[in-house]
């Protein structure tokens, strides 16, 4: 679908990826994509006896999985557990297993599988040519802080609303490297960007000044904007990059290796990130400092025309999207493929 297409039909943020589930509320947070889930606890305790849906580590597994570590390979952990694998295998041809917030785990070592078995994580520090097969990277998401007023605000056709070139609406509080963004913002003097949704703080604050009003605010900036800058922090993959193209905004991806601490990352792993959106054929601009303070007003316009005239797959930012994914690798039921073998073995 072309972008100047979607605009007049973007998707309804109800329908969206929200992949932050509340790991102490997380019966509260109700979506699609969950609600079509099985928490890895419910094998454990054996409320079930078989699967026929993705399965996902919650965050009571989770913790008995580490067992104490502070930072431990969960893949393996789970693998070892062949009473929980066969109830994941006893109804369906294959598994789905979803792991929220990879950046809390040890996935440096590409997964392998002995079984049909595919792993499903926003861990964008694996390379699509290491997993063979057996892990697939899952988009962070949207923020689910700012759902609400995405919801509040949201209009299928916006394509008469795009006024605004730039905006810069990101937390500067997290890293370092953050703020060194803000200054190249602040000294970059050929592009006419938006930065009143700019404030140091936590990124869950409600933004700037305007109290409540904050979230309703950046919602309508985001929602306005061609491009918004968005530049990584403790994670190289981050809500605002989703929240952004969800509302037909290009995130220019504002790129800058550093060896500080707490910067998890490095330029391979950063080339893996850009590879898996390429994947996911999803527009983004990604842009070095000294390729940024070079851009002006009319570098962004012409490439807004390219981008409105380019094919995307908007699709990939929905929930129905990776759940009929995980469908496919999980493969037909027991039930149906005995049906199936017996029509074909009839005569």
């Amino acid at each position: 679908m072309k972008l100047s297409e979607y605009l007049t039909n973007v998707h309804h943020p109800k329908d969206c990826l929200y992949l932050d589930l509340n790991a102490d509320e997380g019966d509260k947070i109700k979506s699609e994509f969950w609600s079509n889930m099985v928490p890895y606890s419910w094998l454990v305790d054996k409320r079930v006896e078989d699967v026929s849906q993705p399965v996902y580590l919650d965050a009571r597994s989770f913790k008995q999985l580490k067992a104490g570590e502070l930072n431990v390979n969960i893949m393996p952990r789970i693998k070892q557990n062949e009473k929980e694998l066969e109830i994941m295998f006893k109804s369906r041809g294959g598994v789905a297993f979803v792991i929220r917030h990879g950046e809390r785990m040890n996935f440096r070592a590409a997964p392998t599988c002995d079984k049909p078995i595919r792993f499903y994580a926003p861990e964008p520090r694996i390379g699509p040519e290491e997993t063979g097969g057996c892990f697939q990277y899952l988009p962070f998401g949207r923020d689910r802080y700012l759902k609400k007023a995405f919801i509040s605000t949201h209009k299928a056709d916006i394509s008469d609303q795009k006024d605004t070139l730039v905006t810069a609406g990101f937390s500067c509080g997290n890293t370092p490297q953050r703020g060194k963004w803000a200054d190249l913002i602040d000294n970059q003097p050929h592009l006419s960007i938006d930065r009143e949704c700019m404030k140091l703080g936590h990124h869950n604050q409600s933004v700037l000044d305007h109290g409540s009003e904050g979230h309703a605010l950046f919602a309508s900036k985001l929602v306005r904007s061609k491009f918004t800058l968005c530049p990584p922090s403790t994670t190289i993959d981050t809500t605002r990059f989703w929240d952004a193209l969800s509302v037909g905004s290009i995130p220019i991806v504002l790129s800058m290796v550093t060896a500080m601490k707490n910067i998890t990352y490095g330029l391979g792993h950063i080339n893996k990130f850009f590879k898996h959106v390429e994947d996911l054929y999803v527009p983004f601009l990604l842009v070095t400092p000294k390729i940024f303070r070079k851009l002006t007003d009319e570098d962004l316009e012409s490439a807004w025309t390219d981008f409105n005239n380019a094919d995307w797959n908007f699709d990939c930012l929905t929930s129905k999207y990776w759940l009929d994914d995980m469908a496919s690798v999980m493969g037909p039921s027991l039930e149906s493929r005995q049906d199936t073998y017996s029509n074909q073995t009839s005569f």
